[in-house]
């Protein structure tokens, strides 16, 4: 098992930490962290009727994450392997995706300043802004227990 380390990371909430910039670890965390998300019972229903392929593909270090939202359940993968066409793609830093997913940067900013890019259809994907609250507690607590 991979040793890891957590760097401090100066948020709007003070002090948090940033896991390494280890890929293994960052796929750990986003594998929790979306089985989680697609379990709870709230955020369950706010995915509902999304029905795309989204493709993030993270730089420094350079993962890539396929989310397969449907009605049908909804999963995460790591390989391209029997994976559709995304509809969407988000490309963004590691840095930037733990800023996001802590509650220190916002969405819509994000997107506007381009620290995020988008490639296809992101109108369904604005419906996914409403998980965004309750989806950060649980990454504080999953991040939490890796560091």
């Amino acid at each position: 098992m991979a040793v890891i380390f957590c760097l401090p990371f100066w948020g709007m909430e003070g002090y948090i930490m940033l896991p390494t910039e280890d890929p293994r670890v960052i796929k750990v965390i986003f594998q929790k962290f979306f089985d989680r998300v697609f379990t709870d019972e709230e955020l369950k229903e706010n995915l509902s009727g999304i029905n795309q392929v989204v493709m993030i593909k993270y730089e420094r270090p350079d993962v890539v994450i396929y989310l397969h939202l449907n009605d049908g359940g909804n999963k995460i993968m790591f390989d391209r392997d029997g994976v559709q066409e995304p509809d969407v793609t988000l490309e963004m830093k590691w840095e930037t995706a733990h800023k996001l997913w802590s509650g220190n940067l916002d969405i819509l900013m994000a997107l506007i300043s381009q620290r995020i890019k988008v490639d296809g259809q992101v109108d369904k994907l604005f419906g996914l802004k409403s998980i965004f609250g309750p989806a950060r507690e649980i990454y504080k607590e999953i991040v939490a227990s890796v560091c």
